[in-house]
């Protein structure tokens, strides 16, 4: 009776800002996996809990009751900073104290190898998945360049946009490598505590399978640009890609498997060779040598499936079960209330996108403003999951010098700030400098400070931007700019909250380019700029969300 009531109390914990967080892990296309990870890490903790105890392994791990410490700890504080990611840590701590503790009546030495398998479903901190992301995007680039020019292939690369003779290609996150990196390096994991591998084995295997993944990821693109060049065929989307990315994710575990024959064939264990070839034992450097061993190799031994006792499989399984039926009854609760039309919370408005970019090319912006003349307006649209958002409208104004700036229309994004520095970076970009302040909105009715934030930018071609960004829901409610930094990221808890009820909504942002330095002049009519088109726009977005209540 204890196990039940044991599943429930902790789905009812974990259940709110676990589902969350693997709605959160499923957003990023480069985590999509973790459902059969994580059902395969379940497979070996149980098939680890089956080995016998030896004489020399502990019957109990010392630090068990610090986890459950620590668990119970962490909870609270995610609730209070309303982060999914610390209470799928704690959750993590907790599951290592639960397994101690059937290990210690099933007999068996505590499953770490197994443990430490789930602990590659916690993304790495401020965003460091991000940044790997976008080396790879920078490195795929450039080096499939390299290969496309000793092809013979004329392009031209501009930051992350491989430019063919009508067709742009943008290395973005599926050509980039990270998600037959992130993939691999998951499979490379569960192979090498499968079958056994030491500490350092594995290690080295994971480190190998990014290696493969994203050299592999280089002939993707390099493929997807010679079919295109050579017969026309475009490779970039349906069944064509899907087939080649299948082939390279296949050549790419066939790698690791090589890797982990040949690291298999160096990393064997010194005290058992020496003794084979001198039948006697080694003397000398012995606590060296087994240090060794025992980082390079394992002697665990699987147990014989004669000896495997169904009570113990039983009673492993039981409470995980029971545990996953809890937080998926709670979870499929919350998304039925979620959907009720009962609810009492407010829908936040929005427009429909198509008839937005319309409305915002109709005049909505003056032929003048500050000395600068209204040169163009453009439209342009992009996939739904490209990082600068669905659809954008330029406007680009000149002055009497010839000096550009162009105001932009981003939209539409959930969860109200869209961090522009990310995609920057992204494209090739150094960031230099961050900054968030509060735009002058004298004479509007605005209840709310406006927040936006400017970017120093240093391009691959030495030449310098500026970029200052804000963004809103579609009634014109102003989203907070979220802070960068960890302590930041750990503090956010309101400005998250806030920005998440905004709904859907857009972002305006002032692009100023120049050669050699961006002026105070060039900042200043930047963000009269920023806060001219944001009311604008504003304006354009509340009078349509009304019109369509």
């Amino acid at each position: 009776m204890h196990a039940p009531l044991l599943a429930i109390i902790v789905a009812l914990a974990y259940g709110p800002l676990l589902t969350e967080y693997a709605a959160n892990l499923w957003s990023r296309p480069y985590y999509q996996h973790f459902p059969y990870y994580l059902a395969t890490c379940l497979l070996l903790a149980n098939r680890a809990l089956q080995f016998p105890r030896s004489d020399k392994t502990p019957t109990r791990a010392t630090y068990a009751p610090l986890l459950a410490a620590a668990a119970c700890a962490i909870l609270p504080l995610a609730y209070w900073l309303a982060s999914p990611l610390l209470a799928a840590v704690s959750f993590l701590l907790l599951l290592g104290w639960w397994l101690n503790r059937l290990a210690t009546e099933l007999g068996s030495p505590f499953p770490t190898a197994e443990w430490l398998l789930f602990w590659l479903l916690i993304p790495p901190p401020i965003n460091l998945d991000r940044q790997l992301m976008e080396s790879l995007q920078r490195w795929s680039s450039s080096l499939s360049s390299a290969v496309l020019d000793t092809l013979g292939v004329n392009h031209l690369m501009q930051g992350n946009a491989l430019l063919l003779s009508g067709k742009e290609l943008f290395v973005d996150e599926a050509c980039s490598g990270i998600v037959s990196v992130v993939s691999i390096v998951s499979c490379a994991a569960l192979y090498g505590v499968w079958r056994y591998r030491g500490p350092a084995h594995t290690m080295l295997l994971m480190a190998s399978a990014a290696g493969w993944a994203a050299l592999l990821n280089v002939v993707r693109i390099t493929t997807i640009a010679v079919a295109y060049q050579s017969w026309g065929a475009d490779w970039t989307e349906g069944l064509s890609h899907t087939i080649l990315g299948l082939v390279v994710f296949l050549l790419a575990l066939g790698a690791v498997l090589l890797t982990d024959w040949a690291l298999n064939a160096l990393l064997t264990s010194v005290s058992d060779r020496y003794a084979e070839q001198n039948d006697t034992r080694l003397r000398r450097g012995a606590k060296l040598v087994a240090i060794w061993d025992r980082v390079a190799t394992n002697t665990r031994v699987r147990l014989r499936e004669s000896e495997a006792s169904v009570s113990a499989i039983a009673t492993a399984f039981r409470a995980p079960l029971l545990l996953v039926a809890a937080l998926s009854l709670l979870s499929a609760g919350q998304l039925l209330s979620a959907g009720s039309p009962t609810s009492t919370s407010p829908t936040p408005p929005r427009v429909d996108d198509a008839a937005f970019s319309q409305a915002l090319q109709q005049d909505v912006l003056p032929l003048e403003i500050e000395g600068l003349q209204l040169t163009g307006v453009n439209y342009e649209e992009r996939s739904r999951d490209d990082a600068f958002g669905n659809h954008s409208v330029y406007f680009d104004y000149q002055s009497d010098r010839g000096e550009t700036y162009r105001v932009s229309c981003d939209f539409s994004y959930t969860g109200g700030w869209h961090e522009l520095s990310i995609c920057y970076r992204g494209i090739g970009c150094e960031l230099v400098e961050r900054e968030v302040q509060t735009l002058d909105q004298a004479g509007d009715a605005e209840t709310a400070p406006v927040e936006y934030a400017t970017l120093d930018l240093r391009q691959e071609d030495g030449s310098l931007l500026w970029v200052a960004f804000c963004a809103c829901g579609f009634d014109g409610a102003p989203a907070e700019a979220e802070q960068t930094d960890l302590i930041g990221r750990l503090t956010n808890r309101t400005t998250r909250q806030h920005n998440d009820a905004l709904g859907a909504s857009f972002q305006v942002q002032v692009i100023v380019q120049r050669e050699d330095r961006v002026s105070a002049h060039d900042r200043y009519i930047g963000t009269l700029l920023l806060a001219d088109a944001r009311s604008r726009f504003v304006e354009v977005a509340r009078r349509m969300s009304q019109e369509q209540e």
